[in-house]
């Protein structure tokens, strides 16, 4: 039924949950499962840089924010391939990982669009009211825009 299951994992152990779902559908569908973690890009300020001496710190901030996201996606890329490990040692046949920095509704949607995944099973972390339309919900905008059917759990705190 489900050839490619996409896991977007965020670092926490309520992704957990999600692969131990994604994990129970491969194998009883034989499916190839990727994992995507998403780094959010540091944040460089650069409001009111006019002088050449501003920009010139606004530069020596740019390369450290570089540095950071590299240093940051490199953990990401260990944790995914932790994780993919623990998949192919639970008998899942196929496992794959992407680690990139960026928006992570919109990288993970790209991805699933390009790898065709037929099912993203992913964590909410529950957030309503106020915080969630403030802040934004990577699950929300997964449930709008993607082509597959996306299976949200519930994280248990």
């Amino acid at each position: 039924m489900y050839k490619h299951i996409l896991v977007p994992l965020d670092g926490s152990r309520a992704g957990a949950l999600a692969l131990r779902h994604a994990r129970e559908l491969a194998l009883k569908f034989g499916s190839k499962v990727s994992l995507v973690r998403v780094v959010s890009p540091s944040r460089v300020a650069t409001a009111g840089l006019a002088s050449p001496e501003s920009l010139a710190a606004a530069e020596i901030m740019f390369s450290e924010a570089q540095r950071e996201d590299a240093a940051n996606l490199s953990l990401a890329k260990a944790y995914l391939a932790k994780h993919r490990r623990a998949l192919e040692t639970a008998g899942v046949k196929e496992a794959a990982t992407h680690g990139e920095v960026g928006d992570a509704a919109a990288v993970i949607l790209a991805y699933a669009k390009k790898r065709k995944a037929d099912l993203i099973v992913m964590t909410t972390r529950g957030r309503s009211g106020i915080a969630r339309a403030f802040l934004g919900s990577v699950a929300d905008g997964l449930v709008r825009s993607a082509v597959a059917p996306v299976l949200v759990i519930k994280r248990q705190d």
